[in-house]
């Protein structure tokens, strides 16, 4: 790790239909004065209203970028397709539960820099 500190914005966020992954683009700025090193992570807040219990956040994609001081790099994480979803041992599918999820993006769960909102529909897909 280097002595920057990971300064995200989220600038464009693309969804892909169907079995497409979406991918989230940010803004990371080493506002250090050394060359340093950071690990974006994007983590998905589930809907507050799904029918079952799920963790708080997970962590859905990481991207490692090195920059030079005052470097600014603009970073694309790919998400996996089922990176909103959770499996329905019951219906043998993932299932996109609907209601609001969130999109958060740092270097850590304990220091969120940026957090988008977002409405989900509901969806059922086979298995992968």
């Amino acid at each position: 790790m280097g002595f920057g500190i990971l300064r995200s914005a989220p600038q464009t966020f693309l969804f892909g239909c169907g079995y497409a992954a979406p991918r989230v683009t940010c803004a990371i700025t080493n506002s250090g004065k050394r060359a340093g090193a950071e690990v974006a992570q994007v983590y998905v807040r589930p809907p507050k209203d799904t029918p079952v219990e799920r963790p708080q956040r997970e962590v859905k994609g990481h991207a490692r970028v090195s920059l030079e001081p005052g470097g600014t790099k603009r970073v694309e994480i790919p998400l996996p397709p089922d990176a909103f979803s959770r499996h329905d041992g019951e219906k043998r599918a993932w299932v996109d539960d609907p209601g609001e999820c969130t999109i958060e993006i740092s270097a850590s769960s304990r220091d969120i820099k940026a957090r988008l909102p977002f409405q989900k529909q509901a969806a059922l897909r086979r298995p992968f």
